[in-house]
């Protein structure tokens, strides 16, 4: 009780900020891949402050996404040693530890400067299902995953960010950049609005950048400006035709 009394307040005064905008009003981006990276301020070369000066708002995937995905594993005995007491004993965790998380969630996205947002770990790796095998368990099925799911649906940007030479990280961009538009469609959970935004824009923002600590070369700026410019326009046509088919609907239910 007295932890959610002070979640609540820090709700409460994130609430009292004054903001330009809605979170629904600006363009939203996803940094999702490498765990240690995304997370780092200095790795990710205050990557999140510089796009939030931009009018972009970023949404980076969560340490309870990998959290997660090792309850994931547990669970679908992807490891060879998850017994039958293991794995009971990890669903009872979850049973008891999600609802907590979701309640969290709740109180914090009452502020209006968080979206809350469902770590949907089977969805993810559903949606790399046919690209990655799940057996082969680490960051790059998470990775692929959430670019593919999350693009248009609830984000209008993905950007994968990974350790230099990282492999994993190569391999998902390479699935990614050569495989998001043949397999979005495929598992898109609102394919209408899908269909119709990649009508217009064939190609969707993603963006995979690879970091050493160091500033980021001037190809990779060049590169982040041009992936910005299409994020503004996605969102611009995601927004447009949400609208359209939401009148449509109601169209519909009136006839």
């Amino acid at each position: 009780p007295v932890l959610k009394k002070k979640i609540v307040a820090a709700s409460e005064a994130l609430s009292r900020i004054p903001r330009r905008a809605e979170l629904s009003d600006i363009p939203s981006i996803a940094l999702i891949g490498e765990i240690y990276v995304r997370r780092d301020e200095f790795s990710r070369q205050f990557l999140v402050e510089r796009l939030s000066k931009k009018g972009f708002w970023v949404r980076t995937a969560p340490v309870g996404e990998w959290i997660k995905y090792c309850d994931y594993i547990v669970q679908k005995r992807l490891v060879a040693k998850s017994k039958f007491f293991d794995r009971f004993r990890n669903k009872i965790t979850c049973m008891v530890k999600n609802p907590y998380e979701e309640e969290i969630k709740a109180i914090l996205a009452r502020s209006g400067l968080y979206r809350m947002s469902e770590t949907d770990v089977e969805h993810l790796v559903d949606s790399a299902r046919a690209l990655v095998s799940p057996r082969l368990t680490g960051e790059t099925i998470l990775t692929v995953g959430a670019a593919l799911a999350e693009l248009v649906e609830d984000v209008d940007g993905v950007i994968s960010l990974g350790p230099f030479g990282c492999m994993p990280a190569r391999i998902s961009e390479a699935l990614v950049t050569q495989k998001l538009q043949e397999h979005k469609p495929r598992i898109a959970r609102e394919s209408e609005l899908v269909k119709r935004v990649m009508e217009t824009h064939p190609a969707l923002p993603f963006l995979s950048v690879e970091t050493d600590g160091n500033t980021f070369p001037q190809l990779i700026e060049s590169r982040l400006e041009a992936f910005l410019l299409q994020v503004t326009r996605v969102y611009e046509t995601v927004k447009k035709e949400r609208d359209g088919l939401e009148k449509d609907g109601e169209a519909k239910v009136s006839i």
